[in-house]
């Protein structure tokens, strides 16, 4: 069952969720009053088997799984399918109620008992819920998403209310059902603009008239007063400096910023952590200069400050191996080794946390040149996770190439499975196909001509300049530093001066 749907879904729990999804199986109120016992026998039996790691693989073989759940009866393949289906109607359940506990919170839980009770009819204890209502209301200031919708949804409901009582003046909460509304609006508008200008910026999906067109909507807010809310100000500068090039970005950048620290105290940690991604990857698109180079590493820096991780317990596992790629590339390797020893257990991902910090162990390593160490690291690791498996199969490669004594039948044997892998990949996106495809054929043209004992150096040299030339390539620094140093090892004259120059 390694590959089914169930094992998958299982694999992402944390150690908590693991224990509240017991109690959710033991529940007859959770079950519909069905007994559900072997449903997590199923399931017990499978985590337990994932928390072994590679070591648990045999415990995943379907013979085993039906022998600790029916031991004296004889396997019959149907039983356990139909089992396996049962058991993931509950997982899936579960999940359903455990987001249902992020909107936990007490306009929300305030909102649902006065919807409970105007449904009923009971208008005096739709009074007493109302005011508890407005009370929390009146408490609450989070610039939170969620916040926001809740908000929204409490003044909707007040509205229904005070509009069924006939005896009722005025407006019936209207107006301020409408605020909230825009509140909830405009926030979740430019959260979502935010995002496609970000988008733009790396590959233009709109064009100039249509993202002016939508920054005139925004602006057309502005006699509003949720428009001068810090959020909607800072999300404006956003869309500025990611639309714009030039002096007028890095200006609206720099009020970004000087806005941001005054208003971190006032956000909430999605809103901050979004902003400091967005003014991250400003930053990353100007690697070459100091000034945002150092702006950088002092967003890195941030994130293991102790004010931020009391806050924040966990990473995701593409955030991090994109902190420490970014790290690495501005050398900066006591800082991202810090980043994996400070987030190493904490690694949110569909994977476990410690397949995540081995690679990116792995990767630091290869990077500070102790090549030996970084392959016995992912020697037996296993991605299915695709945001990884490629990378993991591109350092492989790099590892076997930096040895001493390179196998080149090996190095041969793992670029055309990689090759056949990527041909039956359905997951990826087909530009990120095609510059892996160009470091496997390049890979495979540079073992080629590394395992002739009678080199070509004019050959290596198109190579290079081929290397140089194409973006399109996945390890492209590495590669131009690989074929630098081959060339420079070249006869006297094999070479022109000027060859190695291009790539500056």
């Amino acid at each position: 069952m390694v590959n089914s749907e169930l094992v998958a879904t299982l694999r992402v729990f944390s150690k908590q969720e693991k224990h509240r999804l017991k109690l959710f199986m033991q529940s007859p109120y959770c079950t519909d009053g069905k007994d559900a016992t072997k449903e997590w026998l199923l399931v017990n039996q499978i985590m337990d088997a994932l928390a072994l790691g590679p070591d648990g693989a045999s415990g995943l073989k379907k013979k085993v799984l039906y022998a600790g759940i029916f031991s004296q009866r004889d396997y019959v393949p149907q039983t356990l399918n139909n089992l396996a289906t049962s058991a993931l109607k509950y997982v899936r359940k579960f999940i359903v109620a455990q987001m249902g506990n992020d909107l936990d919170r007490p306009i929300h839980n305030q909102t649902q008992l006065l919807r409970f009770f105007r449904e009923k009819g009971d208008y005096d204890l739709c009074n007493k819920y109302l005011q508890r209502l407005e009370r929390e209301i009146a408490a609450n200031n989070s610039p939170d998403p969620v916040d926001y919708m809740q908000r929204w949804q409490a003044e909707d409901i007040k509205s229904d209310f005070l509009g069924m009582k006939t005896e009722q003046k005025g407006d019936f909460n209207l107006k301020e059902a409408l605020n909230a509304l825009d509140q909830f609006y405009l926030t979740k508008r430019v959260e979502m603009l935010t995002t496609i200008f970000n988008q733009n910026a790396l590959s233009p999906i709109l064009t100039e008239n249509e993202a002016e067109m939508l920054l005139r909507e925004v602006d057309a807010w502005s006699d509003k007063p949720v428009y001068r809310h810090p959020l909607i100000q800072l999300s404006r500068k956003v869309l500025v400096f990611l639309h714009t090039n030039g002096p007028e970005a890095e200006a609206e950048f720099a009020e970004f910023r000087a806005m941001l620290a005054d208003e971190e105290a006032n956000l909430s940690l999605y809103y901050l952590k979004r902003f400091e991604s967005l003014a991250y990857n400003f930053c990353v698109r100007r690697f070459r200069e100091k000034t945002y180079r150092e702006i950088l590493f002092d967003l890195l820096r941030r994130r293991i400050h102790p004010d931020r991780l009391n806050k924040e317990g966990t990473i995701q596992h593409i955030e991090l191996l994109s902190l420490i790629k970014t790290g690495i590339l501005g050398k900066e390797f006591e800082l991202v080794q810090t980043l994996l020893d400070t987030f190493k257990n904490k690694i949110k991902g569909p994977q476990p946390s410690t397949l995540y910090e081995a690679f990116c162990q792995a990767f630091i390593y290869f990077h500070t040149g102790r090549f030996q160490e970084a392959y016995q690291l992912i020697l037996h690791l296993n991605f299915h996770d695709t945001s990884y498996k490629y990378v993991h199969k591109m350092l492989e490669i790099k590892l076997l190439f930096e040895a001493t004594d390179k196998d080149f039948d090996l190095i041969e044997s793992k670029l055309m499975a990689f090759r056949v892998a990527l041909t039956r990949e359905r997951n990826v996106a087909s530009e990120k196909i095609l510059v892996q495809r160009n470091f496997v054929n390049t890979m495979l043209h540079l073992n080629n001509w590394c395992r002739q004992p009678s080199k070509n150096w004019d050959q290596l040299e198109a190579m290079y300049q081929e290397v140089v030339d194409n973006p399109m390539l996945s390890e492209r620094i590495w590669l131009i530093q690989k074929l630098k140093e081959l060339l420079s090892a070249a006869p006297a004259g094999a070479v022109k001066p000027e060859a190695m120059q291009q790539s500056k």
